[in-house]
């Protein structure tokens, strides 16, 4: 009689290890099956200005990397190369001195074109720090086909701080945060 019991006990052992296993995955993922905190959405480029040349203002650093958190993000991990204002420090997301060989600067006279519009969600408990966002990102192709990407919260939070210009052939917009997704896109 004991035996049909202890095969009791270890399904019952391996439906709550199961359960456990679950329920830590939803907590901390937001769900079963992704692998990620975050998840990407591209967002169509459907405004009047999607097919006009953006222009660099101010001097900016180009870090040569991929966001670190993004890496399990198929679209954002591709694009190697990010756009930071100059008057913001270079850190790396732990807070650690970005490696000077990843940094270069922009040459201004480069001609760029909006590409895409990503938005990224985070999900399960780590949006307990921060939010679930979205984080628009921008999307940016240069003459050569180089893409760079360029998160909202870097287009300049203050009046004077804005470095993107987008030129129509008739007037010229600084591109601000509060800007992306609405009226451009």
């Amino acid at each position: 009689m004991e035996k049909p019991n202890r095969r009791f006990q270890i399904l019952i052992g391996l439906v709550i290890a199961l359960f456990a296993y679950g329920t830590v995955r939803w907590f901390y993922y937001g769900s079963l099956t992704r692998s990620c905190i975050y998840t990407e959405e591209v967002k169509s480029l459907q405004g009047k200005y999607t097919d006009h040349e953006v222009l660099v203002t101010q001097a900016v650093s180009v870090i040569d990397e991929a966001p670190l958190e993004y890496q399990c993000l198929s679209i954002l991990s591709s694009i190697k190369k990010q756009f930071r204002p100059t008057q913001f420090p270079l850190r790396n997301d732990d807070g650690s001195p970005m490696d000077p060989s990843k940094v270069s600067h922009f040459d201004r006279s480069m001609k760029l074109k909006l590409v895409q519009l990503i938005s990224v969600k985070k999900h399960g408990i780590t949006t307990m720090d921060s939010g679930s966002g979205p984080i628009h990102t921008l999307i940016l192709s240069d003459s050569n086909g180089t893409l760079y990407q360029v998160p909202h919260v870097f287009l300049g939070l203050n009046s004077g701080e804005e470095f993107l210009k987008l030129k129509t052939p008739t007037e010229e917009i600084m591109l601000r945060p509060e800007m992306i997704p609405g009226e451009l896109f």
